[in-house]
């Protein structure tokens, strides 16, 4: 039996065995980031060095009489699109048209449930019929107690004193996020299926996210002015990324298995985005547009520095 056992050990064929780990060598490190120490010393130096090369120059801030070339500059190119603006210019009259636009939807709105238009001494719905239809939709979408918390939030903006500010701000926030959904939805699905323009957009929403907020106000005044319009303006374009971003990522998501699927009965590209991306990307979808929405009412409050409607106001 052991000779049995030994002749079929040494016949067997002998396996390969893994070399052993290379053990690292002794000088053969990885490089370390700098410490705090080290950023700080850096500083140090800096800051000598300066203290040096700078020393008997007016380093201090101009006066407000002085001007410097940058704000001569910045002068000139204000005057010229108030120039554009009052003339015949396409692109500012255009730009005109929009805010003119945006302007009387505002405008609309706000005699509907915050401002009494002209000759009326309570706007359209009113205060009451503005909670019921809050109520409703809340109920239907979110159930009882989501409905009972909007009631408690909406009487608390009328016992404060605030509620046309308050009404004003879902004004501004509910016309930015109708245009954001207008546009981010069917922008974010051709992102999702589409390469190129995933490629092209990605670098555009990565400049409308990173920019803080208070970046849009000034060249969107310049262009628009202040007031409703503006602060629309600024709280789309704030607003506009996420939910581009977030659609786009769920039509990603989708099951390959279903693709395919739709593939092999031969489903255009028409119809299977619209019964089988879209509906099995809405839960996605909604999230951004939650997001968005969120978005939005944050930027609302910080637009009222550009005369925007609203309870940034009272904040300010």
């Amino acid at each position: 039996m052991a000779d049995t056992l030994t002749a079929a050990a040494e016949s067997s064929p002998t396996t390969p065995t893994s070399p052993p780990p290379k053990t690292p060598v002794a000088g053969a490190r990885r490089r370390r980031m700098p410490g705090r120490g080290s950023i700080l010393g850096a500083f140090l130096v800096l800051y000598i060095a300066l203290s040096f090369v700078l020393n008997g120059k007016q380093t201090l801030t101009q006066g407000r009489a002085d001007l410097s070339a940058f704000a001569l500059w910045g002068n000139d190119f204000k005057d010229t699109i108030d120039t554009a603006r009052n003339g015949d210019n396409a692109v500012m009259g255009g730009l005109n048209s929009i805010s003119s636009f945006l302007n009387a939807v505002v405008e609309n709105l706000q005699g509907l449930i915050s401002d009494a238009p002209a000759g009326r001494p309570v706007p359209e719905v009113g205060w009451l019929g503005v909670v019921a239809v809050a109520i409703w939709i809340v109920w239907s979408v979110s159930g009882p107690k989501m409905a009972a918390l909007t009631a408690v939030a909406f009487g608390l903006f009328g016992t404060f004193g605030y509620w046309q500010e308050s009404m004003d701000t879902l004004i501004i926030a509910f016309v930015a996020v109708f245009f954001i959904m207008l546009l981010g939805i069917p922008l974010g699905l051709w992102m999702g299926n589409s390469r190129r323009v995933t490629t092209i957009l990605t670098p555009v929403l990565d400049v409308m996210q990173t920019f803080p907020a208070f970046v849009y106000l000034a060249p969107i005044t310049l262009f628009f002015g202040i007031g409703a319009a503006p602060a629309v303006i600024v709280t789309f374009i704030y607003a506009f990324p996420p939910v581009v971003r977030v659609t786009a990522e769920g039509v990603r998501n989708v099951d390959e298995g279903v693709l395919e699927a739709t593939h092999s009965l031969g489903v255009t590209m028409r119809q299977r985005l619209l019964y089988v991306q879209l509906p099995m990307a809405r839960r996605t979808i909604i999230v951004g547009i939650n997001q968005s929405i969120m978005a939005a009412l944050s930027m609302v409050t910080i637009a009222a520095f550009i005369n925007s409607p609203g309870l940034g106001i009272p904040v300010l």
